[in-house]
């Protein structure tokens, strides 16, 4: 069940212990960018509270969400040796839609 803010998560067998991973496909990056509100996580059992977060602090609770990447567009791909089973050098020229500033980084 989800709403605006709330996303429920039944699992299908009782929990023994160690962690548990929830994993979130498909969720588009926002276009606002800045920091999130604190995520908050309850656990349940019964309709009774068994564990909640702390609320006093939003420390490793919040997502800082940066503004979307500029295009980049590969025109050029070169490599060397190109002799088949050896380890070769690959050379990528990149033709960007915008200025790369000094503190840009390029994440591939």
């Amino acid at each position: 069940m989800t709403s605006s803010n709330v996303i429920r998560i039944i699992t299908s067998e009782a929990y023994v212990t160690g962690a548990i991973t929830f994993l979130f496909k498909n969720v588009r990056n926002p276009l606002a960018s800045g920091e999130t509100t604190g995520l908050a996580i309850d656990t349940y059992y019964n309709n009774y509270i068994m564990d909640a977060t702390f609320n006093d602090s939003t420390l490793y609770r919040t997502v800082n969400i940066t503004e979307p990447a500029k295009t980049i567009m590969a025109f050029g791909i070169d490599f060397y040796p190109k002799n088949e089973g050896e380890r070769a050098t690959y050379v990528f020229n990149f033709l960007p839609s915008s200025t790369i500033e000094d503190t840009m980084l390029i994440m591939i």
